[in-house]
């Protein structure tokens, strides 16, 4: 249902990232994977025949920084505004990848969420992951500057551990918690950390960071210091129950939040923007270049 111009961009988007990340695999024999280790592709009978024009109208033309493919990270819905990218995963400030204001998510969003989850099942998933997480008494966050959840603190029985919290939303469940932007609670108490530095390292090789699928392809503009919306609930973004056994979140928004905004994409391209307009939108500072 998106528009061309909206198919074309995430074309581009996703061309970038496959090129830019083309040999992740060549020690294997092969450059790429078809799921979400790479991008997930599910065949030719799969296939559309408007997104097939996008690719064909698009091709070989890639998202360039400074001459160079860029991470095209992209995802679902960002809730009003995307994040930067060093505020999701550990690696360097991406001068390309900065928050920016999404008209079209301010404008129409989806609708919010809610999920909830008892405390010994978070820990058993975060345990099948390797952390050394015992029996939890309490959650607490930190918040980036755009309003999400940056880490996620897990106190219990063996100490604190420091969860990012993306892998966090990974780890315990995508699906239900859809988003870091979380923007309160049904019921209970909340729990907001400004520091906490008491946290058990993350084990080696559990971080389930990365380029993760998302459920749909469904103006310029720099980050307000500060979203009313948002700044207003700090501190009310998880709820505890009085005997300390669930976790409780409500949220907008759906994936991690950096790059380009497919639903955002989606309402610029319905407004009449072209795909080279989109794209400039959510990767600042970005030219459009040609690999072939």
């Amino acid at each position: 249902s998106a528009p061309l111009e909206a198919l074309k961009a995430q074309a581009v988007a996703a061309r970038t990232y496959a090129f830019r990340n083309r040999d992740t695999f060549r020690s294997r024999g092969y450059g790429l994977k078809a799921n979400e280790q790479s991008q997930v592709y599910g065949g030719v009978n799969l296939e559309d025949p408007r997104t097939a024009r996008a690719v064909n109208d698009t091709r070989g033309i890639l998202v360039t920084y400074r001459g160079e493919a860029i991470e095209a990270l992209f995802h679902a819905a960002c809730g009003g505004v995307t994040e930067n990218n060093e505020e999701v995963w550990a690696s360097p400030p991406a001068a390309y990848e900065r928050a920016v204001a999404c008209p079209g998510c301010r404008r129409s969003p989806l609708p919010p969420w809610k999920a909830r989850f008892d405390y010994p099942t978070i820990a058993k998933r975060l345990r099948a992951y390797g952390w050394n997480v015992g029996e939890i008494t309490r959650i607490t966050t930190t918040m980036t500057s755009t309003g999400r959840i940056k880490d996620v603190m897990v106190h219990s029985s063996t100490g604190t551990a420091r969860v990012p919290g993306n892998n966090f939303r990974i780890m315990v469940d995508r699906k239900a918690i859809r988003s870091l932007r979380w923007m309160g609670q049904a019921s209970g108490t909340a729990e907001h950390d400004e520091d906490d530095r008491s946290s058990v390292p993350s084990p080696t090789g559990s971080t389930a960071m990365g380029q993760e699928p998302e459920p749909e392809v469904e103006g310029d503009g720099s980050v307000p210091a500060a979203d009313t919306a948002i700044r207003d609930i700090i501190g009310r973004y998880v709820a505890d129950d009085p005997g300390g056994r669930f976790l409780e979140v409500m949220g907008v928004g759906w994936g991690h939040g950096v790059g380009l905004c497919q639903r955002g994409a989606k309402l610029l391209a319905e407004t009449g923007r072209s795909y080279p307009a989109i794209l400039r939108t959510y990767y600042t500072g970005a030219q459009l270049g040609r690999a072939y």
